[in-house]
């Protein structure tokens, strides 16, 4: 499923919601690194992303 039509309209938190695939394509979101092989490669904290985008869709 592809971020077009419908899901446009639904923001990152939305989009990703509906397709994870979408997550796989994150580096950071809400200020967190959410890419496990980007944070092992510079020993920096890895943020499961749904922890991530689910905070920040509470605001």
């Amino acid at each position: 499923m592809g971020v077009h039509g419908e899901d446009s309209d639904l923001g990152v938190e939305g989009a990703v919601a509906v397709d994870p695939v979408l997550a796989k394509g994150l580096s950071t979101a809400g200020g967190d690194l959410v890419s496990e092989p980007v944070a092992e490669a510079h020993g920096l904290p890895y943020t499961d992303p749904k922890n991530t985008l689910n905070r920040t869709a509470v605001r």
